[in-house]
C-alpha cells in the first residue's frame, strides 16, 4: 500500500537546474499567512523559497483555484454575512463568482498560533497566484518554482484526467512556466497525463523528484530513490528537530510550513 501511494506521488519534472537543497513553501507559508492564500505566496517569495507548494481544484464552472480541502473550512472561512460556513460547501459545488463571497482570512488556524490574520482573504484563481508572481518587485520572483498537488474528487461531474489537465496546463503555458512547475497527484493517472500535455506544450526534460510523507523515510529508503535518480523532497516537516533528521537521511529538500524558519536553520548551518 504505501509503495502505490508513494509512486503516486512522483512528480514527472522538476526544473532544470534546481539542484541545490530545496525549501517549498507548503501552501505558501501557512505557519504566517492563511494557507493557499496570495498573502501567504507574497511571504515565501520574500523569504527566499525555491519553490511555492498549493493545491489547485475546479470550480463549478471548471474554473482552476487555489485550495487544499474539497470543502471550504467551517472553522476557517465566513460566509458573505461574516458567518462561519455551513459544513459540506464543496469548492466544486460553486461557481466562481460564489467561491468570491467567502472569507477565508479572517479567522486564525489554532495548529500555527503565530499566523497573521488577513480578512477579506479570497481563494485564489492559479492566474491569480501567478499574475503575482509576475508583478512581485522581489528577484526571486523572477526563478521560483512552483509546486502543484491535483486535487481530484472524483464524481458523476467530474471532468477525466484529460480534461482536467486540460484545464491546468495551458495556464502554466500562458505564464511562462512550464519549466519552472512540478506537478504531483495522488491520483496517478491525472499527474500522468498533466505532465504529458506540459511537453507537448514544450516543457523540456528535466531531473525527477518524489514527495513522500517524512515519516516513511529512511536511509536506505532516500538511497534506494537516488540510485533512481529520484530528488527527494518530503512533506511536511515545521521544527529544527525535523529539519535535522531530514538532512541527516540525505533529502534533497524539505516541504515546510515555515520556510523563513528552514531558510534561517540552513544559514546557520552554512547550507545556504
Amino acid at each position: 500500500m504505501r509503495l502505490h501511494a508513494l509512486a503516486a506521488l512522483f512528480v514527472a519534472v522538476a526544473p532544470a537546474g534546481s539542484l541545490a537543497f530545496e525549501v517549498h513553501g507548503h501552501r505558501g507559508a501557512r505557519a504566517a499567512y492563511p494557507e493557499n492564500s496570495l498573502a501567504a505566496f507574497r511571504y515565501a517569495i520574500g523569504a527566499g523559497v525555491d519553490y511555492i507548494e498549493l493545491d489547485v481544484r475546479l470550480t463549478k464552472d471548471d474554473h482552476v483555484v487555489v485550495h487544499h480541502d474539497p470543502e471550504l473550512s467551517a472553522e476557517r472561512c465566513l460566509d458573505g454575512e461574516g458567518r462561519s460556513v455551513a459544513p459540506g460547501v464543496a469548492i466544486r459545488s460553486l461557481t466562481l463568482a460564489e467561491l468570491r463571497r467567502f472569507d477565508c482570512g479572517s479567522r486564525g488556524n489554532p495548529e500555527f498560533p503565530h499566523q497573521r490574520i488577513v480578512p477579506g482573504t479570497l481563494v485564489p484563481t492559479l492566474h491569480e497566484v501567478f499574475e503575482l508572481v509576475r508583478d512581485l518587485p522581489d528577484p526571486n520572483a523572477r526563478a521560483v518554482g512552483v509546486h502543484i498537488e491535483l486535487k481530484a474528487h472524483p464524481s458523476k461531474d467530474f471532468p477525466s484526467a484529460r480534461e482536467y489537465a486540460s484545464l491546468l496546463v495551458p495556464i502554466l503555458s500562458e505564464h511562462g512556466l512550464l519549466d519552472r512547475t512540478v506537478m504531483q497527484s495522488f491520483n496517478f493517472r491525472l499527474s500522468s497525463v498533466a505532465n504529458r500535455l506540459a511537453g507537448k506544450l514544450g516543457r523540456k526534460e528535466s531531473p525527477k523528484l518524489v514527495s513522500p510523507p517524512a515519516s516513511w523515510l529512511s536511509r536506505p529508503l532516500v538511497g534506494i530513490l537516488h540510485l533512481l535518480r529520484m530528488r527527494v523532497v518530503p512533506w511536511t516537516v515545521n521544527d529544527r528537530e525535523g529539519w535535522e533528521r531530514m538532512i541527516a537521511l540525505g533529502v534533497d529538500g524539505i516541504v515546510t510550513d515555515d520556510p523563513e524558519g528552514l531558510i534561517r536553520f540552513l544559514r546557520e548551518r552554512g547550507d545556504r
